[in-house]
């Protein structure tokens, strides 16, 4: 049996970002980032992994800013309606 978690995380413009690296017990490098004060998000994974990440939000900030600027595409999946349910919009 396999279990999923699925999670949303708000990340603040002030939250602290706390990187580090170290090389596993098979010698491989692994790149670990925890977001909060208290370590409240932990993210980990090879160097090509985390770049790939950080290049997928850099692009997903973009497209937001984009957005905002009237130069981007509306693609809402899911959101929050005005009573703080769950909304869909296209």
């Amino acid at each position: 049996m396999t279990a999923t978690a699925r999670m949303t995380v708000c990340i603040d413009e002030a939250a602290v970002l706390g990187p580090h690296r170290f090389v596993s017990a098979a010698g491989e490098p692994v790149a670990w980032l925890n977001v909060g004060d208290e370590g409240e998000l932990s993210l980990y994974g090879s160097p090509v992994a985390m770049r790939r990440l950080g290049e997928a939000a850099i692009g997903t900030a973009e497209a937001a800013e984009e957005l905002a600027a009237g130069r981007g595409h509306l693609r809402v999946v899911a959101g929050r309606d005005d009573e703080g349910g769950l909304g869909t919009a296209s």
